[in-house]
């Protein structure tokens, strides 16, 4: 009767031990790096900017003073990574993997530009309609990042002011 508990006891603890270990690992991934010039000197607030289809919108950091990068809470996804500081040039990486309970290391060079060169724009800024009835809703990443429900394209869109979903059911007879 002993030996039966003392298994039942085992075995109820080591898949206790293996949930436990599952569950640790959540369902998100993260990228950590670093960000420096060509010497190998650390570059700090440098502009950091993270997109994937697997998120809603394009996130912003900024390295950190000894030039360190973490990206925590990431779905999984394929994700791009521009790397931008003046004075230096931009920098993007592509078809970065993150895996859920991973990290990836991933370090960025910027090289320094040596020339400067003014940007002009000749379009022209957007005029007003009065006459159009037509309305918008801009979402942006604060929205996306405090809103109560998943995050998914549907929820979002439904979210707006004057959008109403509707749907038809019925069935279908040959």
């Amino acid at each position: 009767m002993e030996k039966k508990i003392f298994i039942f006891l085992l075995i109820l603890s080591l898949s206790t031990g293996i949930a436990s270990r599952a569950f640790a690992q959540g369902q998100t991934g993260s990228i950590k790096g670093k960000i420096t010039d060509k010497a190998g000197n650390p570059l700090p607030d440098a502009f950091i900017y993270v997109s994937s289809p697997a998120m809603l919108g394009i996130r912003t950091y900024l390295s950190s003073k000894t030039g360190a990068i973490r990206f925590p809470g990431l779905p999984p996804g394929i994700y791009k990574i521009m790397a931008e500081k003046p004075e230096y040039k931009t920098v993007n990486v592509e078809d970065i993997i993150v895996r859920v309970g991973k990290t990836v290391n991933l370090d960025i060079t910027l090289e320094a530009t040596l020339i400067e060169e003014e940007i002009t724009s000749n379009i022209p800024s957007p005029t007003l309609d009065e006459e159009s009835t037509k309305t918008s809703v801009n979402i942006d990443r604060d929205l996306l990042n405090n809103i109560p429900f998943a995050r998914n394209l549907h929820e979002i869109i439904n979210s707006a002011a004057g959008v109403t979903q509707y749907s038809v059911k019925g069935e279908f007879r040959p």
